[in-house]
């Protein structure tokens, strides 16, 4: 990875964890509503967070990986205490 590569890496590995913690609680559940309206769009809390494991993937810092798990479960958590079922 070239200097300019490694640059972009630490620009979007930085806005990614203030992103996280601007919008998720220390639990992985999302700064929002406590309960859910309705199905249609229950996917819509993951894809606000889908992509942090990508740029781990990638080669983003080590973290976004147990950070973007961590999300997920806090969210797939929430639906079912919501909705008392993920699907």
């Amino acid at each position: 990875m070239d200097l300019l590569e490694r640059k972009l890496f630490t620009i979007m590995d930085d806005a990614a964890v203030e992103f996280v913690n601007k919008y998720v609680n220390e639990d992985g559940t999302l700064l929002w509503r406590k309960d859910w309206p309705g199905m249609d769009g229950s996917d819509d809390p993951y894809e606000g967070f889908m992509n942090l494991a990508l740029l781990y993937v990638l080669g983003g810092r080590d973290e976004l990986k147990s950070i973007s798990r961590h999300i997920w479960e806090g969210i797939t958590w929430w639906l079912v205490a919501c909705t008392g079922s993920i699907l």
